[in-house]
């Protein structure tokens, strides 16, 4: 359980909530306040990323299916900006796997379990809080046979499936080059798993 942010502990652990549903979001957000995290509820992505300008929370939670902005486009746009934040996925429509959002873990909400929930937010911020070197390397797209490789183009933030010949063809270490579909960006990424180069 985090710190109730007394004057003798530190301060607790805050989240931001993304979800069109405001009703269902404040459902998880009082869950998690008793859990004894701040929690800040954001309808829609542009409220989350205007709420981001002013303050950087500990976790990000946030809703795929949503207008406007998706919540993977979301997901990919923090990702890029604020590599240190961990982010969760959920949604009530089959989701793809975390690797592929970009989130560092993907519930499906139907099948969710309120102390699922909170296992899944106690591991994230764990992880969060120990020392991490922020990325200054390639990224690598984990291959899903079911959904396609995505990746997010680092100049325009939008994500898109790499064309076939470029994963078709890689240099000697491995590298992919391709060129966004939307803003013609040039991006070099790496396929499979990180573990397996470890």
């Amino acid at each position: 359980m985090p710190s109730q942010g007394d004057e003798s502990g530190p301060f607790p652990y805050r989240i931001l909530f993304v979800d069109d549903d405001v009703s269902l979001a404040g459902l998880y957000a009082d869950l998690l306040r008793g859990e004894g995290y701040v929690v800040h509820v954001a309808e829609g992505g542009f409220k989350a990323l205007a709420y981001l300008r002013r303050a950087l929370p500990d976790l990000v939670i946030s809703d795929l299916c949503m207008p406007g902005m998706s919540g993977m486009e979301l997901l990919a746009i923090i990702r890029q900006r604020f590599p240190q934040v961990p982010l969760m996925a959920v949604s009530a429509a089959d989701i793809l796997p975390s690797d592929a959002l970009t989130a560092d873990a993907a519930i499906n909400r139907e099948e969710l379990a309120v102390q699922q929930l909170f296992d899944t937010v106690a591991r994230l911020l764990r992880r969060h809080a120990a020392p991490i070197s922020l990325p200054g390397r390639l990224p690598w797209i984990a291959q899903w046979p079911v959904h396609g490789l995505y990746l997010t183009c680092a100049e325009c933030l939008r994500t898109f499936h790499p064309p076939s010949e470029a994963l078709a063809h890689a240099d000697i270490t491995g590298v992919h080059i391709c060129t966004c579909v939307y803003c013609g960006h040039e991006q070099s990424f790496l396929v499979g798993d990180e573990s397996e180069a470890a």
